[in-house]
């Protein structure tokens, strides 16, 4: 396959996706009743362009799921198609298949992303960090940290991508920060913590994991710690309080699993 399509609902990953398959196409409309692979499929031009198209790969996200779960006419046009569905866990798959569409699990980094082993810092702590948006800080489950953030005074919480003050002194929030710095403060850090219970595979865990570092999420992935409760949580950051080696095991597994072309 050669002609590709990038959702708008995800544009900030187009630049990543084009990177990863240099020799693809990317045009507005390709040739009629030929196969093509569609990463997102959330607004109608995505589902017209699907029809356009035959035998052609749909890669869910998270937010494609919920949009489709909202409308059915949509969902109706995409039933009509006969396309190979791919999502990126168990609970997406789930919530696939109560719609009506089979997918299989293929977690995805849409970027290129060679493994590469920072993890130097070593000042006795355990640096854990995690991302999320004002006003859903139930979501991204920073209320969580907040509560287990005293019981676990060996670890340094580095929370982005809002404000904010907490009475721990372990907990810092740095707000909105640029992907450069982003990258630069966390590549050095030990643990990704991602706690959204409904998500697609966040790039968060999937660039952590080819830093050979460790993570803790709320769905459950190879070679990563699964903390389904705010006291799971809790553990696995105990368990992890003495960590000094970087996650070779799961750099490994991931390093293989996310460079994998789908195409």
């Amino acid at each position: 396959m050669k002609t590709f399509y990038c959702s708008s609902s995800i544009a900030n990953f187009k630049q990543g996706l084009q990177r990863k398959y240099p020799h693809a196409q990317w045009p507005r409309l390709g040739n009629y009743g030929t196969p093509a692979v569609f990463f997102g499929m959330y607004h109608i031009m995505d589902v017209l362009r699907l029809v356009w198209h035959k035998n052609s790969i749909v890669v869910w996200c998270g937010s494609d799921i919920v949009n489709m779960q909202k409308n059915s006419f949509l969902l109706g046009i995409v039933l009509g198609c006969n396309e190979r569905h791919i999502c990126e866990n168990e609970i997406e798959r789930k919530a696939l298949e109560k719609l009506g569409i089979h997918a299989e699990i293929k977690p995805q980094l849409f970027d290129v992303v060679q493994a590469t082993t920072a993890f130097p810092l070593n000042d006795g702590k355990v640096h854990a960090y995690l991302c999320a948006h004002e006003g859903r800080e139930l979501e991204y489950g920073v209320w969580e940290i907040e509560d287990v953030a005293a019981q676990v005074p060996h670890v340094e919480f580095h929370i982005y991508g809002i404000q904010g003050k907490s009475k721990h002194q372990n907990v810092r929030y740095y707000g909105k920060v640029s992907q450069k710095q982003f990258l630069d403060d966390t590549k050095n850090y030990h643990v990704a913590i991602r706690l959204n219970a409904f998500d697609g595979f966040s790039e968060i865990l999937a660039r952590s994991a080819l830093f050979g570092q460790y993570q803790i999420s709320r769905i459950l992935y190879p070679h990563m710690y699964f903390a389904p409760t705010k006291e799971i949580v809790k553990s696995c950051l105990q368990e992890l309080s003495n960590v000094r080696e970087p996650n070779y095991v799961g750099q490994s597994y991931w390093s293989e699993e996310l460079n994998k072309p789908l195409v």
